[in-house]
């Protein structure tokens, strides 16, 4: 079998493990993207691209995929099945994409450039959040994407899928604005300042020998239209160019910039630390040291900034990270590619004694990273997925909160909780958001992502029904409920009238609702 045929038939064994992969975890399913959905089921009956109905706030931080599942509810379809195979789809694209990547920081790399789908392959956070009906992985994608076209040479031919590229990035997620506009400098300025693969290694037909400058000023516009356009729509629509979700998470206090350290080195010591950092920066022992490389680690340190701005994330797996996991898989594989070519030169060489302690040093490394990766995975797979196969889990005891709600309440009766996607989307009630992604009092106060709580604020607004989760005799873990069941004229005006034991946590959903 020749090696193009042997490099296909590896990656497409991987792509079939990364689908195994991510189908032991289609069973779990969070919260979060029911908050979308919601929204699209809303812009589909009329009521605009609103939570509430009469209430335009942004609290949603993925217009592109809003839409996405409004057109799915709009051709009749199931929108969290089809939200979560176009996850699925854009996962092995992003497989795909760090093979190529993987080969454009290290053209020699050969079947070593198959080390970064594998990765992804094995490695549970792109698999996981493939799944869960979020924008995420389809935004790794689409990063993936930006990064492999704008390491090309610009021509009039290539324009057209680069900027739709730029567009869907910048509509997916608020920080795709800032990944656009470096693919886009990067593109015309990277061909000035860097050696452009030759159309042997990349498959392509002759290249222009000059980047043209009219295309430059051109792709630019475009760009500059879509995101002014988008901003003005946005300052119209909702009287602010930045979503509620930006106030509700991204604080910059210092106890955020703390946990998103934290957060940060607790990503790289589950997920094989030292193959991460250490592989990546092994492209620095490259003699010609690829411009592309360099690109790539300004790609992962402004995602890196953005996590560490909002203070992590509490989803398992790193969700945050999972955007430029494809970047940092490529640009492992192509270290992996440069110390195996340094090895090859050590045994032809005077320092032949050294390379097969290079390799136990670096198979020994690998082996131990992925173990440690391995162990986590198994860890959280027994906290979690019992539950969820046994329907005992966070998400079952909200749908059980909304059939209580449906049953029991008159329609137009508004509903006060925390975790609001999936009550909010199967009740159609109007929600009293006490976690603030929707309410712009609570999202603007001072401190971290879900630490934010006003509850005279919530009950100012008279909600029908309030919905606390306690984890034990009266303790709390989120602050919003610990606070609302601590304050006396909840405790006058609202009276238990349900509980929802959860497994999970040994948690207990507690259902108030106004004395009569």
């Amino acid at each position: 079998m020749s090696l193009t045929g042997r490099t296909l038939v590896l990656l497409g064994a991987i792509c079939l493990i990364y689908l195994a992969h991510a189908l032991y975890y289609w069973e779990w399913i969070e919260d979060d993207a029911f908050i979308s959905m919601r929204y699209a089921q809303n812009l589909v009956n009329g009521s605009g691209l609103v939570f509430n109905p009469g209430e335009r706030v942004e609290g949603y931080s993925n217009l592109a995929w809003v839409l996405y599942a409004g057109l799915a509810l709009k051709l009749n379809l199931a929108p969290l099945l089809v939200l979560r195979i176009t996850a699925l789809l854009a996962g092995l694209a992003a497989l795909v994409l760090s093979w190529k990547a993987a080969r454009i920081l290290w053209p020699g790399a050969g079947l070593s450039a198959l080390a970064a789908p594998l990765f992804l392959a094995l490695n549970p956070m792109l698999p996981r959040h493939s799944t869960t009906g979020l924008e995420t992985v389809p935004f790794a994608a689409l990063i993936m994407a930006g990064f492999v076209t704008s390491t090309k040479r610009p021509t009039s031919g290539s324009s057209g899928i680069f900027l739709l590229i730029l567009a869907l990035l910048v509509f997916m997620r608020p920080e795709g604005v800032v990944f656009a506009l470096l693919f886009l400098i990067w593109r015309h300025a990277g061909t000035w300042i860097s050696k452009v693969p030759s159309p042997e290694s990349t498959g392509e037909g002759p290249l222009e020998t000059k980047p043209s400058s009219a295309l430059m000023w051109i792709e630019f516009a475009a760009l500059l239209v879509v995101v002014t356009s988008m901003f003005a729509w946005k300052w119209a629509y909702y009287g602010d160019p930045l979503p509620n979700t930006f106030y509700a998470k991204m604080t910059g206090e210092s106890r955020a910039f703390v946990e998103g350290v934290h957060y940060s080195l607790d990503f790289l010591r589950e997920n094989g630390g030292a193959i991460l950092v250490g592989l990546f920066l092994a492209n620095l022992f490259n003699r010609k040291l690829s411009l592309a490389f360099l690109f790539s680690a300004v790609i992962v340190i402004v995602q890196a900034g953005v996590v560490i701005a909002a203070g992590g994330d509490w989803m398992h797996f790193y969700r945050f990270y999972v955007p430029v996991l494809p970047v940092l898989a490529a640009g492992c594989a192509a270290g992996l590619g440069i110390i195996l070519q340094l090895t090859r030169q050590a045994s032809g060489s005077q320092n032949r004694a050294l390379k097969w302690p290079l390799i136990i040093v670096m198979v020994g490394t690998m082996a131990m990273g992925y173990v440690n990766v391995y162990k986590v995975e198994r860890a959280t797979g027994k906290a979690v997925l019992p539950f969820v196969k046994n329907g005992t889990y966070l998400t079952d005891g909200y749908r059980q909160t909304a059939e209580w709600i449906v049953d029991n309440t008159p329609p137009g009766s508004s509903v006060a909780l925390c975790d609001i996607g999936l009550v909010g989307y199967l009740s159609e009630r109007p929600v009293v958001d006490m976690f603030g992604l929707i309410d712009p009092h609570i999202s603007h106060l001072t401190g971290r992502q879900h630490f934010k709580s006003d509850s005279d604020h919530v009950l100012g607004k008279h909600p029908d029904i309030v919905v606390l989760v306690s984890s034990g005799n009266d303790e709390f873990i989120r602050i919003p409920d610990a606070e609302m069941f601590a304050n006396p004229d909840f405790l006058r005006t609202y009276t238990l009238v349900q509980t929802i034991p959860i497994r999970f946590r040994d948690e207990t959903i507690r259902i108030y609702r106004t004395f009569p």
